[in-house]
């Protein structure tokens, strides 16, 4: 985060839980953040300060530290990184292609005979055992 840089709290909320930031209001802990009006608090996993950031319209005001425990403040900055809340981050199309994978090497693993009674064939999964992923 750069003081000054244009960019909506949209934007930046949505690209927090894709880090795998989880918003919560109440408990304020580790990995989460909380959004109260123009302001956005984030709390992360690697740090013992938390992150305030305040907004004014679509760029980014003030960024400062502040104490989890007493909210009071501790430095302001020019810049901050915030890096992942954890180390296993991918994007949502390779989640979804690993599901995937996954139904077709249990679906079409040795000694088995393919699909189970009563369910149906996962998409995307032929007769022959092999997956067809776009």
């Amino acid at each position: 985060m750069i003081r000054g840089a244009k960019i909506s709290r949209t934007l930046l909320l949505r690209r927090l839980v894709d880090s795998l930031y989880a918003r919560n209001e109440l408990d304020f802990s580790h990995g989460t953040f909380r959004v109260r009006g123009d302001t956005v608090d984030v709390f992360p996993a690697y740090a013992d300060v938390a992150l305030r950031i305040v907004f004014f319209g679509d760029e980014i005001e003030e960024v400062s530290t502040f104490d989890p425990l007493s909210g009071q403040h501790r430095d302001y900055l020019d810049e901050y990184v915030i890096y992942p809340a954890n180390l296993f981050v991918t994007t949502r199309s390779v989640s979804i292609w690993l599901y995937h994978r996954f139904r077709m090497t249990w679906y079409c693993r040795p000694g088995t005979s393919g699909i189970p009674e009563g369910r149906r064939r996962p998409k995307g999964l032929n007769r022959g055992c092999s997956m067809t992923l776009r």
